[in-house]
């Protein structure tokens, strides 16, 4: 969270935030959820780090629109 803070200023608006607060939450929780399922996949081979790079780039694109366009407004109308 403390990157967050980094990032944005108190000035920006309202959309900004919700943007940037969940491009950094999405992008942890995408590297290790990437990690641990091509370690799962593959084990600890030499194909590892092109699994996990592979992994990632389709984990964090229906990740990020899964958290800005679904998860994020139906959290917010249940709260």
């Amino acid at each position: 969270m403390a990157l967050i803070f980094k990032i944005l200023k108190e000035e920006d608006f309202g959309l900004k935030k919700m943007l940037i607060s969940r491009l950094v939450i999405v992008s942890g929780m995408v590297t290790l959820m990437s990690l641990y399922g091509a370690t799962l996949m593959v084990g600890f081979s030499s194909d590892l780090p092109r699994e996990w790079i592979s992994n990632m780039v389709l984990n964090f694109i229906f990740a990020y629109l899964l958290q800005v366009l679904i998860a994020r407004p139906f959290i917010g109308f249940v709260f």
